[in-house]
């Protein structure tokens, strides 16, 4: 799966950790989820705690609730339905913040460079 993006914690336990998203849904969490968190911030539970989407068909990019019991925080408002995000946007998931950095969009696209 190529990337799409990264995740990098810009604060917080994790402060300079870079997580990869791919094409399509990614599942953000510490459990068994496509982008695992893999420091540790205990205020972010085990499960599913955000996922970013990639719509390869419209090059957008959407930051969607998740299923666990922590909650992503945008603009210190929780972010209780999807959300369109852009290079440079800023997330807070327990005690870290993530700053979104896309690669695929208008300009550039897997799936035009894979046909």
């Amino acid at each position: 799966d190529p990337p799409t993006g990264w995740l990098v914690a810009i604060d917080g336990p994790g402060k300079g950790t870079v997580l990869t998203l791919g094409i399509g849904m990614n599942g953000i969490g510490r459990g068994d989820v496509r982008v695992t968190i893999p420091f540790n911030d205990e205020f972010i539970s085990r499960g599913k705690s955000a996922a970013i989407a990639y719509d390869s068909l419209n090059y957008r990019f959407y930051l969607l609730p998740g299923d666990g019991k922590t909650l992503a925080y945008f603009d210190s408002k929780p972010v209780i339905e999807s959300k369109e995000i852009q290079t440079g946007d800023s997330f807070t998931l327990g005690k870290t913040v993530f700053r979104f950095v896309a690669l695929c969009g208008s300009t550039f696209s897997w799936e035009t460079t894979l046909d």
